[in-house]
């Protein structure tokens, strides 16, 4: 319908990708793809616009995950180095991607195809 009335979506809706995934595992396994990808830590920072949060400080102030909540609780997860501090997210130029998994639901159920899809996109624009 957009298209016959020359309307171009101003954001990815109607043909945003999706992945189909079976099992957990399935998407830890397209995941682990970007371990020990090193990206420019404000790139990684952009995810923030899709959602992503650091997580909340830790000892000292160190921050060395990002997570995307989905339905109220984080389901992506990505593990950085040298990692963020809570003053100074920039500190270092660079982050090295150390781990990423997405997270069994409270259930045991696996992250739906929407959830996964989301969380695989966002990734692919770090590549």
């Amino acid at each position: 319908m957009f298209d016959t009335l020359g309307l171009v979506q101003p954001f990815a809706q109607l043909r945003r990708s999706t992945v189909l995934l079976f099992a957990l595992d399935e998407v830890n396994t397209i995941l682990r793809r970007y371990e020990d990808l090193t990206v420019p830590t404000s790139t990684l920072l952009t995810l923030t616009r899709v959602g992503w949060q650091r997580e909340e400080p830790q000892d000292a102030g160190a921050q060395i995950a990002m997570e995307k909540p989905i339905g109220g609780r984080p389901l992506g997860v990505i593990m950085v180095s040298p990692s963020f501090t809570a003053a100074k997210a920039m500190q270092w130029k660079e982050q090295k991607i150390v781990h990423v998994y997405a997270a069994a639901l409270d259930d045991g159920a696996v992250v739906d195809q929407i959830a996964a899809s989301e969380i695989v996109r966002d990734l692919a624009t770090l590549e």
